[in-house]
């Protein structure tokens, strides 16, 4: 991120910053596989040359703590660059467990940012359990894009054919725990027979789920990967989304849902809390929750919800405020470096 005065901060997505991607090359692989630790300072020099001297870099936004995270925490030591690094959700929760050393790294890359963005209380929480001393954190969650997922009164022109729709977007991945989605669906279908299910993703379980389903007399249309604009038509179309995660960072798709006037049913865990608020409802992830959360979706098809509240619930999520508390952070940091 090249961020040099007040003029370059508001005039963010012009010139004021520079989008930046490296790829493994021939070299650097090879020294991957002769010592990690010569790869990552191999690729530290790279950016230094290509990047930070070159285009004369004030401040670096980052994003993930492992390998980027650890990248940048190498190039502070070595030629002092400021980053900022946001932290999403498996780089905390989920891969610092894997071993001794990724979690060693994971920590270096927190404590040496100039701040530290998590996505939600719940990850900062777990990065604070991972021995993080939270010194230089703060709290900024994902934004969604207003232009794509708003609330539209007129759901008749999705063609509903008066039946109440329940879905599910996301990965199809085993962290999303989407094998309870039959087990919940049918539960639902049996006591409302007024209903269609829509499932949108897709990955690795796909064909289990696919499998699972076929078992299943119920109405579901699986539409695997789409381009968002048909994520967002689809959410309009659905009256329940249903987030069973096993672990999430800051779902994005919550804050998408409640813009289109969709109510949210979810796993109490990570960030799923936080994100659906108290305009939905949360389930302990347990050998109830199937049961609990189908007769919660019944109770809201049953009674209907309030749209206009959800909708406005989301507008402080919009990216436009997001990305202003963003900058507010860079200019923090800035003003924090020019002082030293």
């Amino acid at each position: 991120m090249n961020i040099r005065n007040e003029e370059h901060l508001s005039s963010i997505g012009e010139k004021g910053w520079i989008p930046f991607f490296y790829k493994n090359t021939l070299k650097s692989a090879i020294l991957g596989l002769i010592n990690k630790e010569f790869k990552y300072s191999y690729i530290t020099n790279q950016i230094y040359k290509r990047l930070i001297k070159k285009e004369k870099i004030d401040i670096v936004h980052v994003h993930w703590a492992f390998p980027t995270g650890y990248i940048f925490h190498k190039l502070k030591k070595r030629y002092k660059t400021p980053y900022i690094l946001t932290l999403h959700g498996s780089d905390i929760h989920t891969n610092p467990y894997k071993n001794k050393i990724l979690k060693r790294k994971t920590i270096q890359a927190l404590e040496s940012a100039n701040q530290c963005i998590f996505v939600s209380e719940s990850l900062r929480n777990k990065a604070l359990k991972l021995g993080y001393s939270g010194h230089n954190s703060v709290v900024i969650p994902n934004g969604y894009d207003q232009d794509i997922f708003y609330h539209n009164e007129e759901k008749e022109i999705y063609k509903l054919k008066e039946k109440k729709v329940v879905g599910f977007v996301g990965n199809l991945i085993d962290i999303k725990n989407v094998l309870i989605l039959p087990e919940i669906f049918l539960k639902i279908q049996e006591k409302y027979k007024n209903v269609e299910f829509i499932i949108i993703g897709d990955g690795n379980l796909k064909r289990k789920l696919t499998k699972k389903l076929s078992y299943l007399n119920i109405n579901i249309k699986l539409t695997g990967n789409i381009p968002q604009k048909k994520v967002a038509d689809y959410m309009r179309l659905m009256d329940v989304m249903i987030l069973p995660s096993k672990n999430e960072g800051w779902p994005c798709v919550i804050k998408e849902a409640h813009a289109c006037g969709t109510y949210v049913i979810g796993s109490n865990v990570g960030g799923i809390p936080e994100a659906i608020g108290k305009y939905g409802k949360v389930f302990e992830l347990n050998d109830e929750f199937s049961a609990n959360c189908a007769k919660h979706t019944l109770k809201v098809l049953e009674n209907g919800f309030d749209e206009k509240q959800l909708v406005n619930s989301a507008v402080s999520y919009r990216w436009i405020n997001i990305v202003s508390s963003e900058i507010k952070l860079y200019q923090e940091v800035l003003k924090g470096q020019n002082s030293i």
